[in-house]
């Protein structure tokens, strides 16, 4: 429900972002190939795209019915600090040969961002400040979050 929170948060402000509960409401396992289907249902006459990122190449054909979800919706790689270009194109190749679909790279500056390198400078008493909208930021401040390894 926090993580929830900070969500809705950070995207107030931002007409075309919406927020959904769909894989949160799951009473049993949540697989990403569930929350598409659902999202197709929701809007079947929108293209969806899945917006992953590098650091999950190497698992994503273990993924829950991964053939089917290459089929569902378009996806969408976004750059991880660290991580060798060439490899991250051999494997987006090897995927597309394998499985016959295009997976697009999004061309963008690599941001040294993400929620565990948030939460280990929270606990390390670091400041996060422009590692997250500063909405976010203060609710994080307000209520203590991530000072113990709880989320």
């Amino acid at each position: 429900e926090i993580r929830l929170e900070m969500t809705s948060i950070a995207i107030t402000e931002n007409p075309y972002f919406e927020m959904s509960r769909l894989g949160v409401n799951r009473k049993d396992t949540n697989y990403t190939i569930d929350d598409i289907r659902d999202l197709k249902k929701i809007y079947p006459d929108d293209e969806i795209y899945f917006i992953i990122g590098a650091d999950i190449l190497d698992q994503i054909e273990r993924w829950k019915d991964f053939y089917k979800l290459t089929r569902m919706c378009k996806f969408i790689l976004f750059n991880r600090w660290g991580i060798d270009q060439d490899w991250i194109n051999k494997k987006i190749e090897e995927l597309e040969l394998l499985y016959d679909f295009k997976i697009e790279k999004l061309e963008s500056p690599i941001l040294e961002i993400s929620s565990t390198a948030i939460r280990n400078r929270r606990r390390e008493g670091l400041s996060i400040k422009y590692m997250l909208p500063q909405t976010v930021e203060d609710y994080i401040t307000k209520y203590g979050i991530y000072l113990e390894d709880k989320i």
